[in-house]
């Protein structure tokens, strides 16, 4: 999934191929990709999209990808959009900022899962992540640091386990 801001940061364009990340998931098939965009001022946004085959006993059929697969989803957040193969997503940040995720209280929108385009029986359903974070600041030590000449189970050249 690709991520790109549009009218001066204001808002953020996300596309991917769907067909491309289609693969088998913990129970069925489906598509789920994540990206990140860093913003001016230690500000990063992460998008997590979600599309799978539902009812689990009938995803096996879609092994690969179908054609003809469209969907539309309007929200307070912006619009996600699937044509064949491509997904299209336009966020709205202001909006995102404004929003709080319940359970971490970080400013994000979720989209529950919904229903986006139905063959036979069964059902293409989406869902969305996007939360706006401090970067993390990871600072590690050199390797060297790590390399201790302690080994597990007790002193070097102790007989005796402690």
């Amino acid at each position: 999934m690709e991520l790109k801001t549009e009218s001066g940061g204001q808002i953020v364009l996300a596309t991917a191929d769907v067909a491309q990340g289609w693969r088998q998931l913990k129970n069925t098939f489906g598509f789920c990709e994540e990206a990140r965009l860093e913003f001016p001022g230690e500000l990063v946004l992460r998008v997590q999209a979600s599309i799978h085959a539902w009812p689990n006993r009938y995803g096996c059929r879609l092994a690969g990808y179908p054609p003809n697969v469209f969907g539309l989803v309007k929200g307070s957040w912006g619009k996600f959009e699937l044509r064949e193969e491509e997904l299209r997503m336009t966020l709205e940040v202001p909006t995102i900022r404004g929003e709080r995720l319940p359970r971490s209280g970080l400013p994000g929108i979720y989209q529950p899962p919904v229903e986006v385009d139905k063959r036979d029986r069964i059902g293409f359903w989406f869902s969305l992540l996007v939360v706006l974070g401090e970067k993390a600041h990871r600072d590690y030590p050199d390797i060297l640091e790590w390399d201790t000449q302690f080994v597990m189970g007790g002193r070097p050249g102790g007989s005796r386990r402690h």
